[in-house]
C-alpha cells in the first residue's frame, strides 16, 4: 500500500476485494480485468458482455493504436462509456495482433519490486483509458 500511496493512488486503505458476480457484469458499461484469464471468467459468466470486457492493457493498447491511426475522433464523443467500449471491441484484433502483453502480472505476496513494476506498467495504461473515457462522456463541441 505504501507504493500505491506514493504513486498517488487514493482510497487504498478502504479497498476491499469482492468476488465478481454476474449481475455486476450485466449492469456495467465497461469491465476491466488484470488478465485474460479473468476476462474469460467474466465472459463465461455473461457472454453477451463481450463488447464491454477487456484487460486493462488490451484496452489501453487499443486506444493508443486507434488514436495513432484515426486521430482522437474514433471515440464517439458524448455517447458514453458503453458506446466507447463497443467501438473499441470492434477493433479488438488490433491489440491482440501486437507483441504487447495483455496481462498484468499479479505481484501478490511477492517482493516489493513486483509492486513497483506493476505500478510502472499500470500508470500509463490507466492514464490512457481515463483520457479515452473522458472523451467518451464529454459532448462534442
Amino acid at each position: 500500500m505504501r507504493l500505491g500511496a506514493e504513486a498517488g493512488v487514493a482510497g487504498l486503505a478502504d479497498h476491499r476485494p469482492a468476488a465478481l458476480q454476474p449481475f455486476m457484469i450485466e449492469v456495467a458499461d465497461l469491465v476491466l480485468t488484470a488478465t485474460q484469464e479473468h476476462m474469460s471468467f467474466a465472459l463465461r459468466q455473461v457472454p453477451q458482455a463481450v463488447t464491454r470486457v477487456f484487460t486493462v492493457l488490451e484496452l489501453a493498447e487499443l486506444v493508443r493504436i486507434l488514436d495513432a491511426r484515426d486521430g482522437r475522433d474514433w471515440i464517439p464523443a458524448g455517447r458514453g462509456v458503453r458506446a466507447f467500449a463497443a467501438e473499441a471491441a470492434h477493433h479488438r484484433a488490433l491489440a491482440r495482433s501486437t507483441t504487447q502483453p495483455l496481462d498484468i502480472v499479479d505481484p501478490f505476496r511477492g517482493p516489493e519490486e513486483g509492486y513497483a513494476e506493476m505500478i510502472r506498467i499500470m500508470d500509463p495504461a490507466v492514464e490512457t483509458i481515463a483520457d479515452a473515457l473522458a472523451r467518451a462522456v464529454t459532448p462534442a463541441p
